[in-house]
């Protein structure tokens, strides 16, 4: 059996991991699930509409050029718009795709006198939400957003061309659902562009980890017991608990083909690719996906592309107690609860501003007030 340990993998973990504060002053409070540095902010295309329709390759010229694009797309009496996401959280009908495609920070940036400030507080991501909210009024976006608990499958489905979605296991679940339609859809990203042509464009890039755990208070020995069991759901990509783990029984949800590689099956994939302990512990992020060829050359290429654009959190690494509570997720929500009714008209765009103001007093100011005093005393 192969040696490891979530205590010896961390210190190897990828920089960006280590930014999910699991280890303070050199102990281990809890544990990273490492994912790869692009995030959940970018446009994908249906490859056989836009493609066909708008040409193989092409890019948004700017802000301007996309909205003409969307409206050649459009065909709502055919079940089919030109964009889609849902209006709940974390794609907010896509908002945080425009709010990169405006140059907005990514969650928290800093201004030009180096102090502090959220996205929200900031005129792209203002003219972001102005922007998704001239989409809805000129009804190219998906109709079901608002109710909807799910867009992925109807996007893979080919009821909107276009659609904010994320890189990696966004990716791979899109890549899958597409693939399942008769006849099969085909995805790709939009390389980023800029709301303003000569602008450069950016993309939001996430810590490096997507979640993490952390134990109860117990005795030494069931600490040991349960680290025992982490330990063997990290192991190590291309190890035989690894294969178990991630493609299940040979001979029923996989076989080996001539180069080594498991070879799924539809019903192997559900038992071992959507599983809740992928999300307890697993080693560092590969990208691989055996039952879909071409990823991981295409991910790659993708990935150093967007890489090479991106930004980051400037908080990423520092606690803000506040931004954990009850207090800060009601003010975040009602904010975006806000956004919502501005996107979809049943409030004045001339309540942002209002919005805004809300947020900070209710646990914005109090959020950056502690993240100051972080950083200063790093």
């Amino acid at each position: 059996m192969p040696s490891r340990t979530i205590r010896t993998w961390l210190p190897s973990l990828p920089t960006p991991g280590k930014n999910s504060l699991c280890a303070v002053n050199g102990k281990l409070f809890q544990w990273p699930i490492h994912r790869y540095l692009p995030g959940l902010t970018y446009f994908f295309k249906n490859i056989d509409i836009y493609d066909k329709e708008i040409g193989a390759g092409y890019v948004p010229k700017d802000a301007d050029d996309l909205k003409k694009i969307l409206q050649q797309l459009n065909r709502p009496q055919e079940n089919r718009w030109a964009i889609g996401n849902v209006a709940t959280a974390p794609f907010n009908f896509g908002l945080g795709g425009f709010a990169a495609l405006f140059g907005a920070p990514y969650m928290w940036g800093k201004d030009a006198a180096g102090r502090l400030v959220r996205d929200r507080e900031t005129e792209p991501y203002k003219a972001a939400v102005g922007y998704v909210r001239d989409l809805w009024a000129a009804g190219l976006m998906w109709a079901n957003a608002p109710t909807a608990q799910l867009s992925r499958p109807d996007f893979a489905a080919g009821h909107f061309a276009l659609s904010v979605e994320g890189f990696g296991n966004s990716w791979n679940d899109l890549w899958r659902q597409c693939l399942q339609q008769n006849p099969p859809n085909h995805f790709d990203i939009i390389q980023p562009f800029a709301a303003h042509a000569g602008d450069k464009p950016i993309g939001y890039l996430s810590g490096g980890w997507v979640s993490t755990n952390v134990m109860k208070k117990a005795s030494p020995e069931r600490i040991k017991q349960v680290l025992n069991v982490v330990d063997w759901l990290a192991a190590p990509f291309g190890s035989q608990e690894d294969l178990l783990l991630s493609y299940g029984v040979e001979g029923t949800d996989y076989t080996l083909d001539a180069n080594g590689d498991p070879k799924t099956t539809a019903e192997g994939v559900a038992r071992a690719g959507y599983v809740p302990w992928r999300y307890i512990a697993q080693h560092p992020y590969v990208q691989y996906q055996a039952d879909l060829p071409g990823y991981a050359k295409r991910s790659f290429e993708v990935e150093q592309q967007l890489v090479a654009s991106g930004i980051g959190d400037v908080t990423s690494g520092f606690y803000s107690k506040t931004l954990y509570s009850a207090q800060g997720n009601g003010a975040d929500q009602t904010f975006l609860d806000g956004m919502n009714d501005l996107i979809m008209g049943r409030r004045p765009f001339s309540d942002y501003d209002q919005l805004v103001k809300d947020w900070r007093s209710a646990a914005g100011d109090q959020i950056r007030d502690e993240f100051t005093q972080a950083m200063q005393g790093a």
